[in-house]
């Protein structure tokens, strides 16, 4: 069984049908990608990285776990392949086996959690240094089926920073430009979404959530701004049938639980 290291973070087991992968598996998992690429994993003994490639390269589709992990531009999943597991008419595997696979599988996951935990201290020591400490903070539901990863965004939880004029008005700018898009979509109530995340809001924090956004446009008096998200917010009201939170004015949140930083 391989590990397949999506680009969002997500990790799979990955099964081949018989004993060893075929060409054809393997190709099918990079179907979209114009090529294929290898390369030994030397932190780990008898352990192949495959990886696509396409000319035309999509930035938003960088792969910064598998690339810091085996230290090469990636922008398509990762998979790692244990020797017993490619088909010796290949000619490639490694001997001796050194690890085997629960061994393999240990060393591999031992060195993605080890090179994310580096990610996100240096993610967080850049932040510091740009006084950029009011990071949205959300709660982790699971992948979805096409291997995204949802999120909630709660609006009670975020830390008292997040709500400064600095910070949140820049993060109304971007949800009220993906919500007026998306909004009569079905439910759940989405705030953002792209090919590796998906971000919803609980269906009683949206009328909140919407009031908040009201607020910040109309202090920048952008009351055109503040009559679409009217529009958003009745729409929803009458689409929703179940009782929902009252919506409270930015910054009204102080007695709410606090997220971590």
């Amino acid at each position: 069984m391989a590990i397949l290291l999506y680009n969002n973070g997500l990790i799979e087991d990955f099964k081949p049908k018989n004993l060893v992968f075929t060409e054809e598996e393997i190709n099918n998992i990079f179907s979209d990608y114009e090529r294929t690429r290898s390369k030994r994993f030397i932190e780990v003994p008898n352990v192949w990285c495959i990886w696509g490639e396409n000319d035309n390269i999509i930035e938003e589709n960088f792969n910064r776990l598998a690339s810091e992990t085996i230290e090469k531009d990636i922008f398509s999943p990762l998979l790692f392949i244990h020797d017993t597991e490619i088909n010796p008419d290949w000619g490639i595997i490694n001997l001796p086996i050194l690890k085997n696979y629960e061994n393999f599988r240990k060393s591999v996951y031992v060195m993605l959690d080890r090179t994310a935990e580096e990610i996100l201290k240096e993610s967080n020591e850049a932040a510091r240094e740009s006084g950029q400490n009011s990071m949205v903070f959300l709660n982790t539901i699971g992948p979805t089926d096409d291997k995204r990863v949802l999120f909630e965004f709660d609006p009670h939880l975020q830390n008292e920073n997040f709500y400064k004029p600095l910070f949140f008005n820049k993060f109304a700018d971007r949800v009220y430009t993906f919500v007026k898009k998306f909004y009569k979509k079905n439910k759940p109530f989405l705030v953002y979404a792209d090919n590796k995340i998906i971000i919803m809001v609980n269906e009683n924090n949206v009328e909140f959530l919407l009031n908040s956004l009201n607020d910040s446009f109309q202090k920048r008096e952008e009351y055109e701004t503040c009559s679409e998200i009217k529009k958003i917010k009745d729409y929803w009201a009458d689409k929703t049938t179940e009782p929902k939170k009252r919506g409270r004015p930015v910054g009204s949140n102080k007695n709410n639980k606090k997220a971590e930083k």
